[in-house]
Order: structure tokens, then C-alpha cells, then sequence
């Protein structure tokens, strides 16, 4: 009796240590997308662009649900169509957001992620924290979802379309969520 509960626990202890070892040696699909998604909201802060732009495909698109931003986005020179560039896109974002603001920060606060094989998507609530430059600013919140498709591109994760459900322009108004 002795032997066969020394054995069990040997072999549960093994176990063990092998499924933790390869779960820290091999990122899981889910880590790795996680990781991209979390990139993205991370340059923002940054305001590093290129860092924002290393995370899409070549061709990522941008899907405009709502006309959110549309006087900003015609002087930034960028489309607000229904289906656009998301490297345009955000290059237009950059023009305007980085240098007007003082403080810009993005967090993802919750992400539902599914991957199956070499495509993947991403349900995220974002949430933004800023404050313009001009005199009087107050700093304002807002949250929102974003839902990204992934796609594996030569073993590396990278985003290659995005949507959300913002509907607001770059004034101080809090947003209300619908």
C-alpha cells in the first residue's frame, strides 16, 4: 500500500513538472496573441507608431463601423470609409493624437481570446486615460471594445483587420457606452 502511494505521488509529481516545464518553454498561441494585442495599446501609450504598425500585416484593414472622428480623419488626410487601411489609419491617429495630447494612455482591461490554427480573434475592453495640451484640459476616460482577427504569418501573429465601437472625436465630453 505503502509503495503504490509513494509511486502515485512520484508520478503526479513528474507530471507536474512536465506540463509546467513545457507550458514555460513553448508560449502558448493564446500568449503569443495576447502579447500583439497588448503591443498595440502599449505603443499607443508610447506614442511609438512604428510600434503600433509592427503589430498589422501588410494589408491589415480597419473596419469603420461608426464615422467616429470624421473632421479629425478628412485634415489628417486619412479615410473614414467603411473599409480602410489600418496602417493609414493609424498614421492619421499619430498626427493628430501624439502631438496634442499630454498624457494618452490605452490599457486593455478584459480580452476574449479564440484561436483555431492559423487565424484568431480578439474581443477586447479598452480603456483610455488622456488629457490635451490646451490650457484647461481635464483628464478624461473613456472604455470601449475592439475585436481584432489574427493571422500567423510566418510563425509570427500579426493583426490583420480591427474594429470597434468608439464613436466619439478627440474633444474633453465623457462618452457614454451603448
Amino acid at each position: 500500500m505503502k509503495n503504490k502511494i509513494q509511486y502515485k505521488l512520484t508520478t503526479g509529481l513528474v507530471l507536474l513538472f512536465l506540463l509546467g516545464t513545457a507550458q514555460a518553454d513553448i508560449p502558448s498561441a493564446e500568449k503569443q496573441i495576447r502579447r500583439v494585442v497588448n503591443q498595440v495599446s502599449e505603443a499607443v501609450t508610447k506614442k511609438d507608431l512604428n510600434g503600433v504598425l509592427s503589430t498589422f500585416s501588410d494589408d491589415a484593414i480597419r473596419f469603420n463601423l461608426y464615422s467616429a472622428n470624421a473632421k479629425q480623419a478628412s485634415k489628417a488626410g486619412f479615410s473614414n470609409k467603411q473599409v480602410s487601411s489600418l496602417a493609414d489609419m493609424w498614421s492619421g491617429i499619430a498626427k493628430i493624437l501624439f502631438p496634442q495630447t499630454e498624457i494618452y494612455e490605452r490599457k486593455v482591461t478584459k480580452m476574449d481570446v479564440h484561436a483555431d490554427r492559423s487565424m484568431a480573434t480578439v474581443w477586447a475592453t479598452i480603456n483610455t486615460r488622456s488629457k490635451m495640451k490646451a490650457a484647461g484640459s481635464e483628464i478624461n476616460t473613456r472604455s470601449f471594445s475592439e475585436v481584432y482577427l489574427l493571422k500567423l504569418i510566418k510563425g509570427e501573429w500579426k493583426i490583420v483587420a480591427m474594429t470597434n465601437n468608439r464613436k466619439d472625436d478627440f474633444s474633453t465630453k465623457e462618452v457614454s457606452k451603448d
